[in-house]
C-alpha cells in the first residue's frame, strides 16, 4: 500500500528542518553572512572604461572585447547597462524625461538593486546635461541590499550628484524600505532584479495529479539535504496559482511511465515568481502613483534544471562559468537566476493595481530591448565599423516592461 502524500514528503530526521524553496534561495543569495551578493568579492562587475564600439571592426571583435573584459574581472558578471554605458542609461533617462514632461512637480526615481551605480550615474548625467529643470526637481534613490554595492554607489554617483542622489541599504521587498506611502509621481527601475528574486516551485504529485509545493530539508549546518513535495499551505504560492498563464504545458506521459514513477512529475514543475508578486503588492501600497520600468531576460540558454521558468544556476571561477544541475548548491557559492515571464508579469502588475488601487488601472506593455533602444537611444554611437550594432543586435533575449498607473475618470 502506498503511503500518503504527507507521510512521503514530511519524512525527516530530528536534526533537520524544512523551509520553502524561496526561503532557501533568499538565504543563498542575500544572507548578510554568506549570501552570494554579500561576498567579499562582489560578483557584479564594473568596466574600468566604457567600450568604444566605433573602434571595433564588427561582431567578432566586439565579442572578443567582451570576453577579455570578463577575463579581467574574473568572477564578476556584466549587465547590459554596464556593457552599453552610457547609452543604455541615457535611453532610459530619455524615456522618463518624455513621460515626466506633463509633470511640473517633484519627480522621484527609485532604483532597486542599483549594482555598481552605473545606471544612476548615466541617467543623472543625462538629466543634468539635457534637462536642467527636471534634474533640479528630481530625487534619485537607490534601494540596495548589499552594503558593499551601496558604498560603491555612494562613491561613483553620490560625489558627483550629491544633491539628487541617495542610497539606502535595505531589502526593497520589506515595507520599511519604502517608508510612509507617498502619492507623488514615482518611476521605479528594476534592471536585472526580477531574475534574482526568490521563486517557489510547484509540481504535480501522485496518480491523482495533486499540485504540491516544494520544500527544502536543511541540515543543522545550514546545508541543503534534499528538496521534496508537500501539500500547498503557503498563501503566496496559492495566490500566484490564481493568476492566468502560470501553468506549464504538461505532456501526457505514457501509462507505463506513470506506473513506474507515480509520484513526482518533473515535466509538471513550474517556478512561480512569488517574491515578485509580493513586491508588486508592496509597491502599489507604498507608491500608488508609480510607473514601472523593468528590464530582464525573457529566456535563458542551456538551462539544465527541468520545469517552466526554471533557473540557471551558475558560478564563475577564473573567468570560466560553471552551470549546475540543481538549485541545491552550497549557499553563497553560485548565482541563481530565473527568466522573466513578461506576459505573467503584466498580469501580476494589473492584478496588484486592481486589488490595492481600485480607482486606477495599468497602462503597460513589454517589448524587446533592441526595439526600446531604437526608439530612445543614440544607437548610432554604439555601431561598430562594419555596421554591426550590439546595442540593437546583442542580448536578443532581453525585454523591457513599461507600466504606469492611471486613475479612472471621476464621474459627475
Amino acid at each position: 500500500m502506498l503511503r500518503s502524500l504527507r507521510q512521503l514528503t514530511r519524512a525527516s530526521t530530528g536534526s533537520t528542518k524544512s523551509i520553502l524553496l524561496r526561503e532557501f534561495i533568499q538565504e543563498a543569495l542575500y544572507s548578510p553572512v554568506f549570501g552570494y551578493f554579500n561576498r567579499e568579492d562582489v560578483p557584479v562587475g564594473a568596466l574600468p572604461e566604457p567600450l568604444v564600439f566605433s573602434e571595433l571592426a564588427g561582431e567578432a571583435e566586439y565579442k572578443r572585447a567582451l570576453h577579455a573584459s570578463y577575463e579581467n574581472l574574473q568572477e564578476s558578471w556584466l549587465t547590459p547597462v554596464e556593457v552599453f554605458q552610457p547609452y543604455y542609461g541615457r535611453a532610459l533617462a530619455k524615456y522618463i524625461q518624455q513621460q515626466a514632461s506633463s509633470h511640473d512637480s517633484a519627480i522621484h526615481i527609485n532604483e532597486l538593486g542599483g549594482g555598481t551605480g552605473t545606471l544612476a550615474r548615466n541617467m543623472l548625467d543625462y538629466f543634468h546635461e539635457e534637462d536642467r529643470g527636471l534634474y533640479e526637481r528630481l530625487t534619485y534613490t537607490s534601494i540596495e541590499i548589499s552594503p558593499k554595492l551601496a558604498a560603491l554607489q555612494r562613491q561613483r554617483v553620490g560625489e558627483q550628484h550629491a544633491a539628487s542622489f541617495r542610497t539606502t541599504t535595505t531589502d526593497a521587498c520589506k515595507p520599511e524600505a519604502w517608508g510612509h506611502p507617498s502619492q507623488e509621481p514615482c518611476f521605479i527601475l528594476m534592471m536585472e532584479v526580477l531574475d534574482n528574486l526568490p521563486h517557489d516551485r510547484v509540481g504535480l504529485f501522485g496518480s491523482a495529479d495533486e499540485w504540491c509545493q516544494t520544500e527544502v530539508e536543511m541540515s543543522e549546518e545550514g546545508q541543503p539535504v534534499r528538496q521534496y513535495m508537500a501539500p500547498i499551505t503557503d498563501r503566496a504560492i496559492g495566490q500566484c496559482m490564481q493568476l492566468p498563464g502560470w501553468q506549464a504545458t504538461i505532456d501526457q506521459q505514457p501509462w507505463m511511465h506513470r506506473i513506474m514513477n507515480p509520484f513526482v512529475r518533473p515535466d509538471s514543475f513550474v517556478y512561480l515568481p512569488t517574491q515578485c508578486r509580493m513586491l508588486l503588492d508592496l509597491i502599489c501600497h507604498a507608491r500608488p502613483n508609480h510607473h514601472l520600468i523593468i528590464g530582464d531576460f525573457d529566456e535563458l540558454p542551456d538551462v539544465q534544471i527541468p520545469g517552466k521558468n526554471a533557473p540557471l544556476v551558475a558560478s564563475k571561477e577564473g573567468g570560466i562559468t560553471y552551470d549546475h544541475k540543481s538549485v541545491l548548491v552550497r549557499p553563497g557559492s553560485a548565482d541563481i537566476f530565473f527568466p522573466t515571464d513578461f506576459p505573467l508579469l503584466a498580469h501580476m502588475h494589473s492584478h496588484a493595481v486592481h486589488q490595492h488601487l481600485p480607482q486606477s488601472e495599468v497602462r503597460g506593455h513589454h517589448l524587446k530591448a533592441g526595439e526600446f533602444m531604437r526608439q530612445y537611444a543614440n544607437s548610432a554611437a554604439a555601431a561598430t565599423r562594419n555596421g554591426y550594432n550590439p546595442l540593437l543586435q546583442d542580448y536578443t533575449n532581453f525585454s523591457i516592461y513599461l507600466g504606469g498607473t492611471v486613475e479612472h475618470p471621476r464621474g459627475d
